[in-house]
């Protein structure tokens, strides 16, 4: 790559004078151009300098989608400083757990958020910088500035940038410690095989505390393009503002894909202007594929696959979306994926085992755990014992195969295995199963221990006009084992959501129903 490998570097190539007008971020209000965009950074750079922060300091930032979200983010980076992106989803206890795991120096918010979610001063050590007092403060007239640079703040391609927070599924959020040149080289891989251009326009609708909402944002800086930065509340209103803001690379997770079509489908819009659709964070039924290349008709769709810890793994062809809808494909570029038993010996085609992530794009594991790091990334085997910079591999925790063409297929996580009636599955087996059916739009199965102690699965879902559950129940026994039926059915109207618009598994699982 002919390019720095950090955010600064990036923003320089990004600064190029012929394309100062040209739009780079657009919200519901407003369209900024690069001009607009890196003064602002500048204005930020100058004020997170005036409260002496210095490089290496946690800069947290708590604020809705927008413009001045990513400004604050580009400054922070660009000073040397680890940036801590914290959902605006998550909650009082939930933000206090990221602020204190991290140590961060200061909390970038509104006074807004810091009302809502009950802050006190007394309740973070650090400093608060609220965004509308540091606004009113600056020359109303935002005189021209340039970005500070030079030996003050060296950044190195290695050093720490992020600390991406996971939303906790299994327990408190692990802060996951990223490079500058895991951002950099994870957009520029992304971009490559998506085939991005200047003249696109990325939705993003994904948390930028969530790798792949990340990656669209840093693609966008590393092509030069337009990123479009949606705040949603109902499914219908990220629908108008895909189609408002001249969307033309629209990335989502299964969930939202899910809700997404459903509202376009209610309101009987395609979107032909959109040429690249993509989905990761979870599999997506052969169903939505489908009904995601009728409302897409000129996209290229790519089916991915990636962790936290390595920023993106593999994609499928989308030649191939349609022979093999139910894969995520092969390793994206400087990157090996194998399938490993148990005795960590690479499993044949169509053998079951761990998905192990080795090459680039790997994070530098996990902020303050040790141990967890150590468990998920290990040393390679291929790799004599006497070299001690040894390059590691990323036990992902999921569980797949791989067919004889080399595609990559994910069956969900490894603690998502259960024994239902005597017969052990994993509950992407039965979701797969169900959302085939009729009527269904989506579903989630969770298993609960019963009153005698043996595990039942109940399966959760959303469904559309038409749905009956006993002719759900005869068409499932007519297709499939007793042991993969479910033996619950629940109707929800909406599922809870992580903190990356993900279903919230343990939330559902902890709800009442009956």
């Amino acid at each position: 790559m002919s390019f720095d490998l950090t955010i600064s570097g990036v923003l320089e190539t990004f600064a190029e004078p012929s394309r100062a007008e040209s739009a780079a971020v657009r919200t519901r209000d407003f369209c900024y151009s690069r001009s607009d965009l890196l003064s602002n950074v500048a204005l930020w750079q100058a004020d997170l300098v005036n409260v002496n922060l210095k490089k290496g300091a946690r800069v947290a930032v708590y604020l809705p989608r927008g413009f001045e979200e990513i400004c604050v983010m580009m400054a922070a980076w660009s000073l040397g400083m680890i940036v801590v992106p914290v959902s605006s989803r998550l909650r009082g206890p939930q933000v206090r757990h990221v602020l204190a795991d991290s140590r961060a120096s200061v909390l970038v918010t509104s006074t807004e958020y810091r009302r809502r979610m009950g802050f006190e001063t007394d309740d973070f050590g650090g400093l608060f910088c609220l965004i509308d007092e540091v606004i009113a403060t600056r020359n109303v007239s935002r005189p021209s500035v340039n970005l500070i640079s030079g030996p003050s703040y060296p950044t190195n391609a290695d050093d720490v940038s992020t600390l991406l927070y996971t939303s906790g599924s299994t327990g408190l959020p692990k802060g996951v410690v990223l490079s500058h040149r895991n951002l950099v080289e994870g957009a520029a891989v992304v971009s490559g095989y998506l085939g991005l251009k200047p003249s696109d326009c990325i939705a993003g609708v994904l948390p930028l505390s969530f790798d792949y909402g990340l990656n669209q944002l840093i693609s966008s800086i590393l092509v030069g393009c337009g990123y479009a930065a949606i705040d949603y509340f109902l499914p219908r209103d990220l629908v108008n503002a895909v189609t408002s803001l001249g969307v033309s690379v629209l990335g989502l997770v299964p969930h939202l894909w899910s809700q997404m079509i459903e509202a376009s489908l209610n309101a009987g819009i395609s979107y032909p202007e959109v040429r690249v659709v993509t989905s990761s964070g979870g599999h997506v039924h052969e169903k939505v594929s489908a009904q995601m290349a009728d409302l897409f008709p000129n996209a290229e769709i790519f089916l991915m696959y990636g962790l936290t810890e390595a920023f993106r793994s593999t994609f499928l062809d989308p030649r191939k979306v349609t022979l093999k809808p139910r894969s995520v494909g092969r390793a994206v570029p400087g990157v090996e994926i194998s399938v490993m038993d148990q005795n960590g010996g690479e499993c044949p085609p169509g053998e079951v085992g761990e998905i192990v992530h080795r090459g680039a794009l790997i994070s530098l594991g996990y902020w303050n755990s040790p141990k967890e790091t150590d468990d998920r990334f290990r040393r390679r085997p291929d790799v004599p014992p006497e070299v001690s910079r040894c390059p590691l591999e990323v036990w992902s925790g999921d569980l797949g195969y791989k067919d004889k063409e080399g595609d990559l297929f994910v069956l969900g996580r490894k603690d998502g295995l259960v024994k239902h009636k005597g017969f052990r599955l994993n509950v992407g087996e039965v979701e797969e199963l169900v959302a085939s059916c009729p009527s269904v739009l989506e579903c989630v199965v969770v298993p609960r221990e019963s009153q005698d102690l043996q595990t039942e699965l109940v399966c959760f879902l959303r469904v559309s006009d038409g749905f009956g559950r006993d002719e759900l129940v005869k068409l499932l026994r007519g297709s499939a084992p007793d042991y993969m039926i479910p033996d619950h059915f629940v109707v929800r109207e909406f599922f809870p959501e992580t903190s990356s618009g993900k279903v919230d598994r343990v939330a559902l699982g902890t709800s009442s129903f009956g």
